[in-house]
């Protein structure tokens, strides 16, 4: 059950923004920061997800800039 529910956090932060449609560079790792920093369940599951949503947010680099 824990394995799945990492592989379903896999790069949340970034899906979670460019559905937004919040093209800033590295988006995810922002939220995962702001999580970190609020404290609670949310900030354990954001420090799993945080390298995740560098590897999808350097994936997603060029669509970002390209919407700016």
């Amino acid at each position: 059950m824990v394995i799945s529910c990492i592989l379903s956090l896999s790069g949340c932060g970034t899906i979670l923004s460019v559905t937004a449609n919040d093209y800033t560079p590295y988006a995810g790792v922002s939220r995962d920061f702001s999580l970190i920093q609020e404290g609670g369940i949310m900030s354990v599951l954001a420090v799993v997800d945080l390298p995740l949503s560098l590897v999808f947010d350097t994936l997603f680099l060029p669509v970002t800039l390209s919407q700016k």
